[in-house]
């Protein structure tokens, strides 16, 4: 299974989870409070509804998520998501996939753009590895307090 499959499925049972069992925001808000961390369409769309929905004092429910997304498309996503019934018994496994999937992302993201820098900027190998070390660290940091 491919990274982006695993991603995927991953994602899915996480908001199914949460429309099915709203109760697991309050542990899941504080793990995942970055929507962003969702790399599949509309899936951080869809966090960041429920994330909204929960600091609001509301339950996430799919009828409450649903109310706050005027887009079709995603309305029946939620929809889909909701009818997939997946258990919250394995939350933190597909949690620490999405982190994972974030990260490498982030690490990829990162090391193009240092790259990219030290061929405009004629930057040499020491200053590259250094710059690099930093954004590395920046991410994994990002990582334990996001």
């Amino acid at each position: 299974m491919s990274n982006t499959q695993i991603a995927y499925e991953s994602e899915r049972a996480i908001l199914s989870g949460v429309l099915n069992y709203p109760e697991v925001m309050t542990r899941l808000s504080s793990l995942l409070p970055d929507p962003e961390v969702f790399e599949v369409g509309g899936h951080s769309e869809i966090y960041a509804k429920m994330l909204e929905i929960y600091e609001a004092g509301v339950e996430p429910n799919s009828f409450a998520v649903m109310g706050l997304i005027p887009d079709e498309h995603l309305s029946e996503q939620v929809q889909d998501l909701a009818d997939d019934y997946s258990s919250t018994a394995n939350l933190e496994y597909y949690i620490t996939d999405v982190m994972e999937a974030y990260s490498k992302r982030e690490f990829s993201r990162v090391l193009g753009k240092a790259l990219r820098d030290a061929n405009q900027f004629g930057l040499s190998f020491e200053v590259l590895a250094a710059d690099f070390e930093k954004a590395f660290k920046d991410v994994r940091e990002s990582r334990v307090t996001k």
